[in-house]
């Protein structure tokens, strides 16, 4: 689950602002007369006002009369970027730079057009000459430790940071200084340094959500809930709060409290999608699934081609085996982004589900060559060719993932079958022993292996195995069946009879299920 964050971008802002009052204030001294001042005093405020066709013309005038006038290049620059005229831009910026080598709002401007087409080798050496001119200047300081943090420069980022006045400091220096320390994992330093943060009134509620986003990236989730609960205390009916809140305690698996607060924050924003989607996904981790169905048919009213919403929705609804509604909604999200590898992996286990198996393999073998080292894609093919008894090539696949991720005691399992199918009891033994050694609780292994012990005659060790297997999973149809076998080898036709009655009563059962038709959900309008 996401946490929210401000929809300003920390690298990519507009043109400062500062640059036109920066250049203003040098006007004096360039200017050759009272009146350019006057007329450069008035295009600042022009440009300010966005009344850009007026600015234009005063410094055409000016420039008429001297053409390498650096303010008046300048602030032309300015226009032009405002214009999305962005080579004319940098044009005029250098013009006035070579005019006037000490003008800092002109490298400011070029820095900030550089970044703006991201482009951070020009963006540091702009900003740097500005430095130079200007030590000490909190916002040229962070427009350089910016392009330090986007470099994953971390180390460089705090020293340029870490030279500004604390009293200079404000809320976009320290999310950075945060941020890097975090990065760097000197966790107790930011820690320290947000501390501040957790008393009552310190930030507004948007800024203690990006607070708390940014240590919950980083697992620190209780860091993040004292921020916004010190936040709350003051406004108590914040969605970024409330919904950040939920976020954290759901990334905690604190389930109740996430859904408490993202129920919240849902209050405070009725009907947002964010909201929505957050308390379906608490709902599908508590296997509450048609909940979080219902949860995501309205955030698909309201939204109906977010991919998002999309992808939960047909991810619930291929948890609770609606194949019918699963299928289409993937296959939706594979038309919008054809290369998305996840919407590939998931359409490929809709359309195993389906028995379309061939069709799945394809996908499969697809989503490996956009992901050729996610253990996941190789298992879910070799589940598929072991489902089309191509048992080698099965073996192969499962054998890669393995070699990927080993932690997966369900390819495991299917190795074990593998080899139990081809009559090589040894390694099928080996296999199902791992699995069970991965995960003691997997009832299917358990099975399986407890049959490896019957066809070798091993009557006793198969029925303590099937036993502890039912134990596992009352409903396993095959272990009951087995079991009943294993009954019978060993004389006991009483309770042999009432295992093959058991298996006889869960074979209808799921016969039963396996007929009833799939629930529709209404699509979205």
């Amino acid at each position: 689950m996401s946490l929210l964050v401000s929809t300003a971008a920390l690298f990519f802002l507009s043109l400062h602002p500062l640059c036109i009052a920066s250049a203003a204030s040098t006007i004096a001294a360039a200017s050759q007369s009272q009146s350019d001042y006057d007329r450069l005093e008035q295009v600042a405020i022009l440009i300010r006002q966005g009344e850009l066709t007026r600015a234009e013309a005063e410094l055409n005038a000016i420039l008429r009369r001297r053409a390498s006038e650096p303010n008046a290049l300048n602030f032309l620059g300015v226009i032009r970027a405002r214009q999305k005229r962005m080579s004319e831009a940098e044009q005029l910026f250098l013009r006035a730079l070579k005019s006037s080598p000490t003008l800092v709002g002109a490298y400011l401007n070029l820095g900030q057009l550089y970044l703006d087409n991201r482009n951070s080798e020009r963006a540091l050496w702009a900003f740097t000459e500005a430095d130079k001119l200007a030590p000490g200047r909190a916002n040229i300081a962070f427009s350089l430790a910016a392009i330090y943090a986007l470099r994953r420069e971390f180390e460089r980022a705090l020293l340029v940071l870490e030279k500004i006045p604390r009293a200079s400091l404000g809320i976009e220096h320290l999310h950075l200084m945060l941020e890097s320390y975090l990065e760097l994992h000197r966790n107790e330093e930011a820690i320290a340094l947000a501390s501040p943060l957790k008393k009552l009134g310190a930030i507004a509620a948007e800024d203690a959500a990006n607070f708390a986003a940014l240590f919950a990236r980083h697992d620190l989730f209780d860091e993040a809930i004292e921020i916004l609960e010190a936040a709350r205390k003051q406004t108590p009916n914040s969605y970024a709060l409330l919904y950040n809140l939920g976020a954290s305690y759901s990334q905690k698996r604190d389930f109740a409290r996430a859904e408490e607060f993202l129920a919240a924050a849902l209050v405070a924003k009725p009907d947002d999608v964010e909201a929505l989607l957050a308390l379906a996904r608490v709902a599908r981790a508590q296997e509450e699934l048609e909940k979080a169905l219902a949860l995501l048919v309205r955030a698909r009213k309201l939204a109906p081609d977010a991919p998002a919403v999309l992808y939960d929705f047909g991810v619930t609804a291929l948890r609770m085996d609606l194949l019918l509604d699963a299928l289409p909604i993937f296959e939706q999200l594979q038309r919008m982004q054809p290369g998305n590898p996840a919407y590939l992996y998931m359409l490929a286990a809709t359309q195993l589900r389906r028995g379309e198996k061939v069709q799945a393999e394809t996908l499969l073998r697809r989503y490996i060559e956009l992901r050729p080292r996610d253990a996941a894609g190789y298992y879910l093919l070799g589940v598929t060719l072991h489902s089309l008894n191509r048992f080698a090539d099965a073996r192969r696949a499962l054998e890669q993932s393995l070699a990927l991720s080993s932690a997966n005691p369900n390819a495991q399992y299917l190795l074990g079958l593998i080899s139990d199918s081809e009559g090589d009891a040894e390694n099928a033994l080996r296999w199902l022993q791992r699995a069970l050694k991965a995960e003691p609780s997997h009832a299917a292994a358990q099975t399986a292996l407890g049959v490896v012990y019957f066809k070798q005659n091993n009557y006793s060790l198969a029925r303590d195995t099937l036993e502890r297997a039912i134990q596992l999973n009352p409903k396993d149809l095959r272990a009951h069946y087995q079991l009943g076998l294993v009954y019978g080898k060993l004389g006991d036709k009483e309770r042999a009879k009432n295992m093959f009655a058991i298996a006889d009563t869960l074979r209808d059962v799921q016969r039963n299920q396996e007929s009833v038709g799939l629930k529709l959900i209404d699509p979205p309008q």
